[in-house]
């Protein structure tokens, strides 16, 4: 997956295998989940798997 436009202000060098959470406003207030890890990024960008395939590849015999 592609997360395009980030506006951190330094490279994203370095946060290979990052967590990456998705957060959004519900009626109890702020609510967070794991959406995937980071596996590339450049200045304006970060690339990751989603948490859906971390979880198949993890539970694969």
């Amino acid at each position: 997956m592609l997360l395009d436009g980030s506006t951190w202000p330094r490279s994203h060098s370095g946060f290979s295998g990052s967590p990456v959470f998705f957060q959004w406003d519900s009626p109890h207030g702020k609510l967070s989940t794991l959406a995937g890890m980071i596996i590339c990024g450049n200045s304006s960008s970060l690339h990751f798997v989603s948490i859906s395939t971390l979880v198949r590849a993890a539970v694969k015999p």
